[in-house]
């Protein structure tokens, strides 16, 4: 009750703090702009209702909360270094459970996914009138983000969007870029204690539930917003397999400031290019360094994987996967089709100055990974 009463307290205060004077210098109170806050009260009780729902789960389902999480995978890494691809192919694995974005997004609690369920079976006996409705208007509002990250009701997705009616989404950020609650969550270090024990206690419950809905099968997660959550889930699960997804910083970065063109757009935010730079800049610095701290003190040492060489190489990266969790891969997983060259035309230039602090912890970990990759299997 707490987290979502605080919640609520963290949402209304970056509504009204959008029209503040900070709150108009990185979003400026455009058309667009007054739209998409003029909408947001509907997004807020939605969050509620989600928040109702997991709350019931305890009165409904009390057995999810005796499920044991056993040696989850976690998929991490900056963002725009293969995270995505990698996940998704792990998920064709039926050994793993990935939440899949009508799960994180239309229903986080049990009772919704059930009711859910129920009515998508009854829709496809009528030859899926309201599915084939509902991939439209997928298609219509998030079809432009394809060539970024493909979007799909049943595609395996981020799980910090479940965390949304906790206000634990590091997304919001781009919504309401003056509001510290938001950024803070790049790195769970920087809040109170109280609410960094509360927002991993219920992302624990959230995977809980997921693992009791799908016949508790071992738990896949990928998170590139979760960089900076490294130390802290390496902590809470100390079994779990450790995926880091690395590439060379500067085409991260450059690759993810071009990737947030249709989020500023959407949300009328960040209209000054250099400070939206400057924000990422410090992120993605923080980032590698959370990143390079789990490889120097997890034993066993997480699995680096670059970018680069994922790209020519994903059957060797599966196996190495596997490898991690002592059993053989399914048959056909290697055959998918491998990642899509990720160069994008970019406008961005960015100053050496500002990634010198990542090389020290990209290149170690870049050396831990070519380390790993010539071992013999």
């Amino acid at each position: 009750m707490q987290l979502f009463r605080d919640s609520v307290a963290i949402y209304l205060a970056a509504w009204f703090g959008a029209l503040g004077r900070r709150g108009r210098a990185l979003a400026p109170l455009t058309p667009t702009r007054l739209l998409v806050l003029a909408v947001f009260p509907a997004f807020l009780l939605l969050q509620l209702v989600h928040g109702a729902c997991l709350l019931l789960d305890h009165l409904l389902f009390p057995a999810f909360r005796r499920v044991e999480l056993q040696r989850p995978v976690f998929v991490l890494g900056v963002p725009r270094s293969g995270t995505t691809f990698l996940h998704r192919k792990l998920a064709r694995d039926s050994g793993f459970t990935a939440p899949a974005t009508w799960e994180v997004v239309l229903a986080p609690a049990l009772c919704q996914r059930y009711l859910l369920a129920g009515l998508a079976r009854i829709d496809r006996a009528l030859n899926r009138p309201c599915g084939r409705a509902l991939d439209w208007l997928v298609s219509r509002t998030a079809g432009g983000l394809d060539p970024v990250h493909a979007i799909g009701l049943s595609a395996a997705e981020e799980d910090y969007l479940a965390l949304l009616p906790a206000g634990g989404c590091f997304f919001m950020h781009m919504l309401f870029p003056h509001a510290r609650a938001f950024l803070d969550l790049a790195a769970l270090e920087r809040l109170p204690a109280a609410r960094r024990r509360r927002l991993l206690d219920h992302y624990h419950g959230l995977m809980q539930r997921q693992v009791y809905f799908h016949g508790h099968r071992q738990l896949l997660s990928k998170n590139a917003a979760f960089a900076g959550w490294t130390r802290d889930l390496c902590a809470r699960y100390p079994d779990a397999c450790i995926i880091l997804c690395i590439r060379e910083p500067g085409a991260a970065l450059t690759s993810q400031l071009t990737s947030l063109a249709g989020a500023r757009r959407l949300f009328a935010t960040y209209p000054c290019d250099e400070d939206l730079q400057h924000t990422f800049v410090q992120l993605f610095d923080e980032w590698w360094h959370a990143l390079d701290s789990c490889s120097r003190a997890r034993d066993p040492a997480p699995l680096v994987v670059e970018q680069e060489w994922l790209r020519g190489h994903t059957d060797a990266v599966v196996s190495l996967v596997y490898q991690q969790l002592e059993r053989e891969p399914p048959p056909g997983l290697a055959e998918m089709a491998r990642p899509a060259s990720t160069a994008r035309c970019s406008e961005w230039s960015l100053d050496a100055e500002a990634l010198v602090s990542m090389q020290p912890p990209y290149g170690r970990l870049r050396r831990l990974a070519r380390a790993q990759r010539s071992l013999p299997p």
